[in-house]
């Protein structure tokens, strides 16, 4: 690969929207933002995966990996803030074909992974210690819930420790023999244990010469293997199985608000009363109604859109084959509004 590995990113993202989509459109999808617009394209456009993988991303970097883009030839310009891969951009693409062994799920685990290893990292530094009777170090991990939560876990735990060190050791053994040799060894770089600190990212990147945003990708990419994986076996991985339940996923989909909309919408109401009764603009309640149906397959769009309208609207995007609400609108030349172009692609995003 002859550009970075952020730019490669960013060179796949831009060859799947295709056009459709600014570069911040893009960069709102990678750094999670929370918004009904970020996540819908990310399912759209099959980038749902890659939400919030990159959170600290500036807007600068994003310009920089741009530009390396389009000094190799790798995308070219339509108009401001809108690229498309080149010939030589899609052929670098096939080559790298990234996605074959990427377990990353950011849409579904982004918040889970965090706090996931927050407390497997903590809790094993603190059975380290424990063992060697060392009551003198400072914890990884500074966050109070997350050292509540493993004080808590240690003394209702019955297992003896050296038993609960043996069993957490054993999972991640398990997991990490299923994945590549440097996918396991930056893991392992980066746990915490009584004789040494976890490396960071960078100091991983250094030693083993790779690009440090691809080594925190890697990270990412075993969080969310383990996570997939507990979540699938729990009776195959009970003490990280017990981790992961611990973890509040009160929303796992929705953004608060839209969750908020969601239960007054189910009570009965309209997206009138709804506006009315949270304080917000109509257009919001409508862009938390799009997020809705792409996520609840059992929510009905009938109540906002006729099922005439419904069939004309899915019957224009496959023919032009685009997600560009104004290209549909104007080619329906009809009463049909964004809302309900945006509800029926958010319908077939669904059903995919």
């Amino acid at each position: 690969m002859n550009v970075s590995f952020r730019s490669f990113i960013l060179l796949y993202c831009i060859n799947k929207v295709n056009g459709e989509r600014s570069i911040y459109g893009i960069y709102h999808i990678l750094t999670g933002k929370k918004s009904s617009q970020a996540m819908t394209d990310g399912e759209f456009y099959q980038l749902s995966f890659l939400f919030s993988v990159m959170k600290k991303l500036s807007r600068e970097d994003l310009i920089i990996s741009i530009d390396e883009l389009v000094s190799k030839g790798l995308i070219k310009m339509l108009e401001e803030h809108i690229y498309i891969a080149t010939p030589k951009g899609n052929s670098l693409l096939k080559e790298e074909a990234f996605t074959q062994q990427c377990f990353v799920n950011g849409r579904k685990y982004h918040d889970t992974g965090v706090q996931f290893w927050q407390k497997l990292t903590l809790l094993i530094q603190v059975l380290s210690n424990l063992l060697r009777d060392n009551k003198e170090y400072i914890t990884i991990q500074q966050d109070q819930h997350i050292l509540n939560w493993t004080k808590h876990f240690l003394l209702n735990n019955t297992k003896k420790k050296q038993e609960l060190s043996l069993k957490i050791y054993k999972e991640c053994e398990k997991c990490l023999s299923e994945i590549s040799e440097l996918e396991a060894t930056i893991f392992v770089m980066k746990l915490s244990s009584e004789q040494r600190i976890g490396w960071t990212n960078k100091q991983i990147a250094t030693f083993l010469s790779l690009d440090e945003t691809k080594v925190e990708f890697l990270f990412l990419n075993v969080i969310h293997y383990l996570l997939s994986r507990v979540e699938k076996a729990p009776q195959s991985f009970p003490a990280l199985y017990e981790i992961f339940i611990s973890i509040n996923k009160r929303s796992p989909f929705l953004t608060e608000s839209s969750e908020k909309t969601y239960q007054l919408l189910k009570s009965g109401k309209t997206i009138e009363e709804v506006a009315t009764i949270r304080k917000l603009k109509k257009s919001t309640i409508e862009d938390h109604i799009v997020e809705i149906v792409q996520h609840d397959s059992q929510f009905s769009i009938n109540p906002f859109v006729s099922k005439e309208k419904q069939a004309i609207i899915q019957t224009t995007q496959q023919s032009l084959k685009t997600l560009r609400l104004k290209q549909i609108k104007d080619v329906i030349k009809s009463d049909v509004t964004y809302f309900e172009i945006r509800l029926v692609l958010a319908r077939s995003g669904v059903n995919k």
